[in-house]
């Protein structure tokens, strides 16, 4: 999946009761996106679950739960490097976002990044200097 992001939210969805990383193409793209989120509490369903990790979301409404091995950041394109099983549920091989147009939130993409995908037990390596 490659996105050339036009937008991008980084923060707190109060309605959803999650934080958030999401980039999209634009207002009348909204099915060309991706969002990587984690619950603002923890629940102990969740655990029981498996879903005690952050989600990562398509825009065409495929899911799943944890999978990323690795991301990175080289000359404004993020990559993400997808487990198997997270292919196999998305449909997908990977995921790379261009993030030219939105480089003025880098510092709070960068982190928000961080936030969502440093869970216990589950940290991908993640390079975004």
């Amino acid at each position: 999946m490659n996105l050339r992001a036009a937008r991008c939210h980084v923060g707190e969805v109060d309605e959803l009761e999650v934080f958030m990383v999401m980039f999209d193409e634009g207002p009348d793209r909204e099915d060309s996106s991706v969002a990587f989120q984690i619950s603002l509490f923890d629940d102990g369903q969740d655990e029981e679950l498996g879903m005690d990790t952050y989600c990562l979301m398509l825009g065409g409404g495929a899911c799943t739960y944890g999978g990323i091995l690795a991301v990175s950041l080289n000359q404004q394109v993020l990559t993400f490097t997808l487990s198997q099983d997270a292919q196999q549920e998305l449909g997908i091989t990977g995921i790379t976002v261009d993030v030219t147009a939105v480089t003025d939130q880098w510092q709070d993409i960068r982190s928000g990044l961080i936030r969502v995908l440093s869970q216990p037990g589950e940290t991908p390596d993640i390079r975004l200097s």
